[in-house]
């Protein structure tokens, strides 16, 4: 069951007042993007006064509507707190900040962000990444792109292609303005650089807007180069009038292509009389790798494997007489001991392709000897409920079934992400003390076929500079999390994570050009990959054969 933890940054810089402040900063919310059970949180770093009776909201943009509220800060120590889960529209959702005071007391808020805890039984099957690239600038510059003037305290974003798949949608977008004048337009750009950072940076896609108060604009699909940095430029059409950048973000839709699932009831043996072989066949709802979900379980103890194939349909309707286009072998003893046909119980990815509308055979089968009473089984889906396709039974020959197998296909799985905790959203103050850029570690957010992801602190900085991660209790060094004068951009050692608790950021050695620190989450959602490269199945289950 995996459950990843997604983050949106809300907040560039700070703000502060007595009464109710808005924020500049617009961000969205899409839960559409988001499969399986998901939770949402609002999250807020801030500091206050003795008897403060304001809160901190997160606010529908243009409204005066709250979906989640914290209580305001009673002193001047920074907390973070989270809200309980709040429920958002359906759909897509713009938000802002909101610090709504008493009148008299002073709250500062610091950080803020909307936190999304993903469950899924099954495969995570699409999820939305937001990174944040942006910082608070105004920017007079007035040519675009030679002209263009790189942002206040820059974020950069190295795009690892390995680390996201097998399928993404990129998008670019920021929040912006131009408030000294409606008339003239803003522009901000995304651009990479040409593989030896800051030598020559290519432009993207390009963003513009002539309004003169903050708003979220996104730009059409954006194609990523791998090995590349990402940072963002801005310019004014008017050398007279600045304008702002508020915030500015990568988002990447990680999306599976198509998915086929069944659920069912009844459990059957496999190989439970001699030589007996067990098929479902399917239609491929896309083109592209094949991750197949079978409802297996064992009986008794068996000692053999059950062997999965895929075979093409180019011989008719035998089921194994085509091309063999893989075979996987999973350990019988490994299997669950209970039947639960809500769900498959063993997911297997092979690197190798299906064609969209082709009919394709999976073949279930024994590597031991016949034994009734210790064997796998697998589980029937009813009586024809699969019109793309019908499951076989071979006994002397084979014989097409009423009942179908109980699977689940799914082409294009979501299997790698890069997701992040940004701890630093702006320049680090001087000094080598923590920052107060707390952050939540929990690492019951966490939770893969694979184990947690492998976390790495990234720096943005320039000059002498040495960043660690500390656990805000002790304090104490987050072991692996040091960065060591980063050029523009650098990456830690793998950090060996801490019980659950905040998190800091802090300069040993702090030249005041530390822009922005985060945490990178590295994260392979798909099944255990098999030691050699073969393809694989999809599946349902009919009556004894």
């Amino acid at each position: 069951m995996p459950t990843i933890r997604q983050e949106i940054n809300i907040l560039c810089t700070g703000y502060t007042g007595t009464g109710t402040v808005s924020s500049n900063e617009v961000i969205q919310l899409d839960t559409t993007q988001y499969s399986g059970t998901v939770s949402y949180y609002f999250e807020a770093v801030y500091s206050g006064a003795a008897s403060n009776t304001g809160n901190v909201r997160l606010t529908r943009f243009g409204t005066t509507t709250d979906d989640a509220t914290v209580a305001g800060a009673t002193s001047s120590t920074v907390i973070l707190t989270r809200s309980t889960a709040f429920t958002p529209p359906v759909g897509q959702t713009q938000y802002i900040i909101r610090i709504v005071g008493d009148g008299t007391r002073s709250q500062t808020i610091k950080a803020a962000r909307i936190i999304v805890i993903q469950t899924s039984p099954g495969p995570i099957v699409s999820t939305e990444t937001q990174i944040e690239i942006g910082s608070n600038s105004s920017i007079t510059a007035t040519v675009i792109p030679t002209g263009a003037t790189n942002a206040t305290n820059p974020k950069y974003w190295l795009y690892t292609a390995a680390n996201w798949g097998p399928t993404i949608t990129a998008y670019f977008e920021a929040t912006f303005a131009n408030p000294a004048s409606s008339k003239t337009a803003g522009t901000v750009e995304l651009q990479h650089d040409d593989g030896s950072f800051g030598a020559t940076w290519v432009n993207d896609v390009a963003i513009t807007t002539t309004s003169a108060t903050g708003v979220r604009v996104r730009s059409a699909a954006v194609t990523l180069t791998a090995g590349r940095h990402y940072r963002i430029v801005g310019a004014s059409s008017s050398s007279k009038t600045a304008m702002v950048i508020y915030n500015a973000k990568i988002i990447i839709d990680s999306r599976t292509t198509d998915q086929q699932q069944l659920t069912g009831g009844t459990g059957f043996g496999i190989g439970d009389t001699s030589n007996s072989l067990i098929a479902q066949s399917f239609t491929a709802g896309a083109s592209g790798a094949l991750t197949v979900g079978l409802a297996l379980y064992k009986v008794g103890s068996p000692s053999d494997s059950t062997v999965i194939s895929l075979y093409d349909s180019s011989v008719g309707s035998t089921p194994n007489a085509g091309v063999l286009l893989g075979s996987v072998s999973i350990l019988s003893s490994s299997l669950t001991s209970t039947n639960q046909p809500a769900f498959p119980t063993v997911l297997v990815t092979l690197p190798a392709s299906v064609v969209s509308g082709q009919l394709y055979y999976i073949v279930l089968s024994r590597s031991g000897s016949q034994d009734v009473s210790n064997l796998s089984a697998i589980t029937s889906a009813g009586s024809n409920v699969y019109a793309g396709g019908a499951a076989w039974g071979f006994g002397a020959s084979w014989n097409q079934q009423t009942d179908d197998l109980l699977f689940t296909t799914i082409i294009n799985q979501v299997l790698s992400l890069e997701l992040q905790y940004l701890l630093a959203n702006t320049v680090l103050a001087a000094g080598t003390a923590l920052q107060n850029f707390l952050t939540k570690w929990d690492p019951a957010e966490w939770s893969t076929v694979n184990g947690t992801p492998s976390f790495n602190h990234d720096v943005d900085a320039t000059g002498t500079n040495t960043v660690e991660v500390d656990a805000v209790t002790g304090p104490a060094q987050v072991s692996g999390s040091v960065v060591t004068n980063p050029s523009n951009e650098g990456t830690s050692a793998v950090m060996t994570m801490p019980a659950a608790g905040n998190l800091d950021v802090k300069a040993t050695t702090n030249a005041g050009t530390v822009f922005a620190s985060r945490i990178l989450a590295l994260a392979y959602l798909g099944p255990i990959r098999p030691l050699n490269p073969i393809l694989l199945q999809a599946v349902k289950r009919a009556t004894i054969f």
